[in-house]
């Protein structure tokens, strides 16, 4: 069973923030267990070697469970951690400030098929 295979991974290597990515990317978009996910990420974004990589699943979980005051929050400690994204790119750092925008009007309401041209946002790829 691949869940007790990463399962075993992390429990092999619980200070290898790699570990628990994969994990999470597993229980995210294979089992659709957005909990799981949020739990496994939480616990890997505490590890010192977790990257923008790690936080920005984590927000993507929050957003898949439909919590978008986590998700909001987790895109604005990104965007505070990293303000011009992975390797100072430009397009990356775009990318998140997408994200955020579209979390916002989640959870403001007014999210919708033209949320992010209404904010004077080019809409970008998550």
């Amino acid at each position: 069973d691949a869940q007790a295979f990463y399962e075993q991974a992390v429990a092999n290597n619980p200070h290898v923030s790699a570990a628990y990515y994969d994990y999470g990317m597993f229980l995210l978009n294979h089992r659709k267990d957005f909990a799981g996910a949020i739990r496994v990420y939480g616990q890997d974004t505490q590890h010192a070697d977790a990257g923008i990589l790690d936080w920005r699943m984590l927000a993507h979980s929050y957003e898949k469970a439909g919590d978008w005051k986590r998700a909001v929050q987790t895109w604005r400690q990104i965007k505070t951690r990293w303000p011009h994204g992975v390797a100072h790119d430009p397009t990356s750092a775009a990318v998140d400030d997408n994200n955020l925008q579209r979390a916002l009007a989640h959870l403001n309401g007014t999210s919708g098929t033209n949320a992010p041209e209404a904010a004077g946002k080019t809409p970008l790829a998550p």
